[in-house]
């Protein structure tokens, strides 16, 4: 295994050394025959760094081992990303300006795209690899046709670092020495790697794949890796990018096209299913990577002119009117109500329907916010004359501070980057993002020099769940009238139940003939008076109910009384001026007015609710019959809320840490198909679960009342405790019944999920 490991390392140094040489001697060549140095330099000095993979794909597809030539394709892409140009950053961070990477970039996502249709079906066939040499001759044209244009236009950091690279001596005799070295050498070096990485992968019973991807990636990548690291601290950025974006195009078109050619046949399936999504999203992240630098050098620009700028806006008499052309227009709109959003009175005006007759609506106790990249427009260069008339203080937004728009300003701001991502360099992409950026600046600036509150934000955004949560008060709400249930002091218990059951609010006042409180009945008092053991047809309500009760003033925000009836646990309360009643809150009507906001956008989209047993079905004790059997109690409006949830497409299932036979007795009663005894580990009943029903986590509810269940709670969409759950537990859910388990929480979390996605009243209305 140490042989094999060291003839492995020599090989793999063999093969890169001997790719140096060869690419040495064809620069040699292409000179001799005259071929100009910038295309020598943008085609054989770049495609050198890639030649080992290609010696090592040719040598792994004439023995048939293709899985070892599509993991080195593949792992040289995913380390040319994440370590070499990770390394390069660490080594100095840098910001790419070339125009040639600009072009190559977009069309490494395509080819990435293209690999993954290749691979998709687990086949390389021979007229994929035809396909992918067919895009790797167009990719050289197009790497010729590149360097001829910047041959004309003057060459920029990257073709001048690869014309660096170019041998500056030897004659024919040196570059046909160098040639036959390298054709010596390289069959040798490319046999030892291919036939002790096969020996290292067998030893670790790990497949050709995987050793592609990782020992010999790593190998055959060094040359981009020397190239890189050089690169940067010689402070030419762009070859440190542009070096592995032409290798990673040249991975795909040359190197996953060999095997498929030589010989095609079927790969392994993980080469689509994981590697070939990684190489895709380090590839992403990498475009990411580049824009984001462009956007850093944004913070240059905020400067004494922005200051400038914060102040006419602050102490404008008026109102921000914006203007903009084209993609500019688009972001002066979005700009225009983000600043009517936080406190400064804004609307956009299109520049040319001003300049027929909307200019009207600009007052001279207004600022005029114009937006250009190029600071040229002509549509808004038409207005300034008549802006200036006007004396409307301008602020001019653009990428040249040397255009007509940025002189004719009275505060000009700078928003110029270095490219655009487009890849043709013409579609506003990186500009637009810097102008949206510097607006947003100008916005949270003003908001912060106003004292802007939440309170103000909420008042010009009434119908957002921040809008709810502080302007929606209790008596927009609330039951009044005929709605609210009430009964008087000297009903019977049985009236009271009546008035309960019709009022649907699962509580009644107790009132006089004027509506002023003496006290409230509610499902908590009925399981008492049960608990009693007392006649209920011979009591009054006078005897049973609570004096006094929980209540709350019309005016206050719906908020406050949520945090009221969560503190308490209590689902209604309530709504009274001193003691005469005024209405009823329950908390079905903060959840449909929206006040408990991300609760029901959650609840919205559950279709499985996981259920505990003990302390959630059952009120978490262990009761012994006369034969020493194991009992349990359950609620019969848990039972009821389950089979309202069944009946409205929402799965139900069971996972439990103990076994019980009546447990099973009670799945079968209420049609509970999912049932999970003795797990001590519940995630594997969860898991299983989802393979099962084909549900995706964000579409699962869990109910629970300890730490047990919290390892399958935190990987839900809805996580509920029990009112009595542990302590530790309840901080960490997205919901806290107001119930106790066994009690009746089950049935709140079902009319919740029910209420949620608009089917409670039709499931009551069901005869189950």
């Amino acid at each position: 295994m140490l042989l094999a490991t060291a003839l492995l390392i020599v090989g793999l140094l063999l093969v890169v050394y001997s790719a140096d040489r060869l690419v040495f001697a064809a620069s040699i060549l292409c000179r001799t025959f005259g071929i100009p140095p910038l295309i020598i330099g943008m085609t054989v000095v770049s495609i050198g760094t890639s030649l080992p993979e290609v010696i090592v794909s040719l040598a792994a597809s004439l023995h048939e081992q293709r899985d070892l030539a599509v993991g080195t394709a593949l792992g040289s892409n995913i380390i040319n990303i994440l370590l070499i140009l990770g390394l390069a950053a660490l080594v100095r961070p840098f910001t790419v300006h070339s125009d040639v990477l600009r072009r190559e970039l977009p069309l490494m996502l395509l080819v990435s795209v293209v690999a993954g249709s290749v691979l998709y079906d687990g086949q390389l066939s021979r007229s994929d690899g035809i396909f992918l040499l067919f895009l790797a001759v167009l990719w050289l044209l197009f790497i010729v046709k590149l360097a001829r244009q910047a041959e004309r236009q003057g060459t920029d950091s990257l073709t001048r670092e690869q014309l660096a690279e170019l041998p500056r001596d030897g004659g024919l005799p040196v570059a046909f020495l160098w040639l036959g070295i390298a054709l010596i050498i390289m069959p040798v070096a490319t046999r030892m790697v291919v036939d002790n990485a096969t020996v290292l992968a067998n030893y670790f019973a790990i497949s050709e794949l995987t050793m592609g991807l990782t020992a010999i990636a790593i190998g055959t990548s060094l040359p981009e890796l020397a190239t890189a690291i050089a690169g940067v601290r010689k402070g030419e950025n762009d070859i440190a990018v542009g070096n592995i974006i032409g290798a990673n195009i040249f991975n795909i078109v040359i190197v996953l096209g060999l095997p498929a050619l030589i010989t095609p046949g079927e790969i392994d399936p993980l080469a689509y299913s994981r590697d070939y999504s990684v190489m895709l999203l380090q590839a992403g992240k990498e475009v990411l990577a580049i824009e984001r630098e462009c956007l850093a050098e944004l913070d240059q620009y905020i400067n004494q002119n922005f200051t400038l700028a914060c102040e006419k806006m602050f102490w404008c008499k008026g109102k921000v009117v914006v203007m903009g052309m084209g993609k500019s227009g688009h972001i002066g709109r979005k700009m225009a109500a983000t600043f009517a959003s936080t406190g400064t009175p804004s609307f956009f005006v299109h520049p040319g329907e001003a300049a027929h007759g909307d200019l009207g609506m600009v007052t001279p106790q207004d600022v005029v916010i114009a937006i250009s990249n190029s600071g040229e427009s002509s549509e808004i260069t038409a207005l300034i004359p008549v802006l200036k008339r006007l004396h409307v203080p301008l602020i001019c937004i653009t990428g040249r501070p040397e255009s007509s728009m940025a002189r004719a300003a009275d505060v000009h701001l700078c928003v110029k980057v270095a490219k655009e991502a487009c890849p043709l360099g013409l579609a506003p992409t990186s500009s637009t993002t810097a102008t949206l950026v510097m607006g947003d600046a100008l916005a949270v600036a003003l908001l912060k020099a106003r004292g802007f509150t939440a309170e103000d934000f909420a008042l010009s955004h009434p119908g957002g769940a921040l809008g709810r949560k502080l302007l929606l008060r209790v008596n927009d709400i609330m039951h009044t009238g005929d709605e609210i249930p009430h009964v008087k002091k000297t009903a019977s218990l049985r009236d009271a139940l009546l008035e309960v059951t019709r009022k649907n609010l699962g509580m009644t006042v107790i009132c006089d003939d004027n509506m002023m409180i003496e006290g409230i009945f509610t499902d908590g008092d009925l399981r008492r008076v049960f608990d009693m053991g007392v006649d209920v047809r011979q009591l009054s309500i006078a005897d049973v109910m609570t004096p006094g009760g929980i209540r709350v003033r019309p005016g206050i925000l719906a908020v406050e009384a949520l945090n009221l009836m969560q503190s308490r646990h209590i689902t209604s309360v309530m709504v009274a001026d001193g003691d005469h009643l005024l209405g009823v809150l329950h908390m079905h009507d903060l959840l449909r007015a929206g006040v408990v906001a991300d609760v029901m956008a959650k609840a919205e989209n559950i279709r499985l609710l996981i259920l505990d047993v003990d302390g959630v079905l059952s009120d978490g004790l262990i009761y012994m019959g006369n034969n020493g059997e194991e009992l349990k109690a359950f609620n019969v409006r848990d039972g009821y809320g389950i089979r309202c949830a069944l009946t409205s497409d929402i799965e139900v299932a069971i996972i439990t840490g103990r076994k019980a036979k009546l447990v099973e007795d009670r799945c079968a009663t209420l049609g509970i198909t999912h049932l999970y005894q003795g797990q001590s580990n519940k995630l594997i009943a969860f898991s299983d679960l989802l393979e099962k029903l084909a549900i995706a986590p964000e579409n699962v509810a869990y109910v629970g009342d300890d730490l047990i269940d919290w390892p399958v709670m935190e990987k839900v969409g809805l996580s509920v405790a029990v009112a009595d759950a542990h302590p530790l537990l309840i901080p960490r859910a997205d919901y806290v019944t107001r119930i106790a388990g066994g009690r009746g929480a089950v049935r709140e979390v079902c009319d919740l999920l029910l209420l949620a996605q608009g089917k409670l009243d039709e499931a009551k209305g069901q005869s189950i």
